[in-house]
């Protein structure tokens, strides 16, 4: 549902699905992700970004960095 753009996935919502922690985050990447495809040219929401694992976060910045602010406390 997400790839298609037929739901997304809010903070709020994220920590009511019943996985282990690391794949909630994993979810956060999808719904990042989502973003990304699906608002061309919107930056990806910060709630979001904050439910990322760092190294994440790091990740999707470097690929689109237009669309995602750097982790805080990194070296741009």
């Amino acid at each position: 549902m997400l790839r298609d753009d037929r739901d997304q996935l809010t903070p709020g919502r994220l920590t009511t699905v019943r996985v282990d922690p690391y794949w909630r985050r994993v979810l956060a990447l999808f719904e990042c992700y989502r973003q990304i495809v699906h608002n061309p040219g919107k930056p990806v929401g910060r709630d979001i970004l904050a439910e990322l694992h760092p190294g994440h976060w790091w990740l999707v910045a470097n690929r689109w960095p237009e669309l995602v602010p750097a982790f805080p406390g990194s070296r741009a």
